[in-house]
């Protein structure tokens, strides 16, 4: 997909939001190394609009203004992030968010987890960890996790995220409290149901 050609705005399915870009490539020609991508169409599911914290259809075109970074989520995605924002490339992947979208159904990932700095995963030392979700009507939503295996070690820490409506939640088969809280990815401040 895309062109070779310079200078051209490339609207369509392999595009992604709008995305100017200056060709840092010695050989291009200064009239010709300005460039972008701008515009996206999301497939016939449910996302989640991290911009405005709102679900909305797909087979949407997505558009964006100036200063403006659209962040979608697919209908059923768990997605593993550190805390806090990042300042440096410092990490420590046994605390861990786990941030949870879903209008319904079910979902699980397995996250794998090491040091994040050497090849020792490769010598058995990583841990992975399945996490598995289903909401039902009335917002009641489960969240299930299971060891699958610990070379690295347990988690030090895990929290979880949902956004939508929640009026029960059970973790491991125990009901526990959830508690509103503000999360940024884009735009303006979200609010999601975070429990531990």
């Amino acid at each position: 997909g895309g062109t070779k050609d310079n200078n051209v705005v490339w609207r369509g399915v392999e595009s992604h939001n709008f995305a100017p870009f200056l060709d840092a490539n010695p050989n291009a020609k200064p009239e010709e190394r300005y460039k972008a991508l701008g515009g996206v169409k999301l497939p016939g599911k449910n996302w989640f609009d991290a911009r405005w914290g709102k679900w909305v259809k797909g087979n949407l075109d997505v558009e964006c203004a100036a200063f403006d970074t659209p962040l979608y989520f697919a209908d059923g995605a768990i997605i593993p992030t550190l805390p806090g924002v990042r300042k440096d490339n410092l990490k420590d992947l046994t605390d861990v968010e786990i941030h949870i979208f879903m209008s319904g159904g079910s979902s699980e990932i397995t996250y794998i987890y090491d040091d994040g700095e050497s090849l020792d995963y490769q010598k058995g030392k990583e841990s992975s960890i399945r996490i598995s979700t289903a909401l039902s009507k009335g917002g009641k939503l489960k969240v299930e996790t299971e060891q699958l295996s610990s070379g690295f070690g347990p988690l030090k820490n895990i929290r979880f995220f949902f956004y939508g409506e929640l009026n029960d939640v059970q973790l491991n088969g125990k009901k526990v409290k959830s508690k509103r809280e503000k999360v940024v990815w884009t735009g303006l401040p979200l609010v999601a149901e975070s429990f531990a």
